[in-house]
């Protein structure tokens, strides 16, 4: 069947980071996106807590890794835009939760 997704994000985490850790799924979001009233992007995340074995990630090629409290995140000019949504699923003990895009007039 494939890889188990706690395994796919450990092996990622290690690669891009440096940091070995263990998850756990807690919750999972869909997400769909449409134009006009087709549907162009149905796509399903996955939510995972962590237990982190190494305190400080390493630099890595594809971009910059670093801790941040939810209010320092906040200050970011560049947030993906489910974050929020997702740490308020974590926060409140969603487990499931789906968000769509208003269907848009032609």
């Amino acid at each position: 069947m494939g890889e188990e997704p706690e395994s796919a994000a450990s092996r990622e985490v290690a690669k891009q980071s440096g940091l070995q850790s263990v998850f756990q799924i807690v919750g999972f979001l869909r997400k769909r996106e449409y134009v006009g009233p087709k549907v162009i992007e149905d796509k399903q995340f996955i939510i995972v807590r962590t237990t982190v074995k190494m305190s400080e990630p390493q630099a890595w090629g594809g971009g910059e890794s670093r801790w941040l409290a939810v209010e320092d995140l906040k200050q970011q000019d560049e947030v993906f835009s489910d974050t929020y949504v997702v740490i308020d699923m974590v926060a409140s003990g969603q487990t499931y939760r789906s968000v769509s895009s208003e269907p848009t007039a032609f």
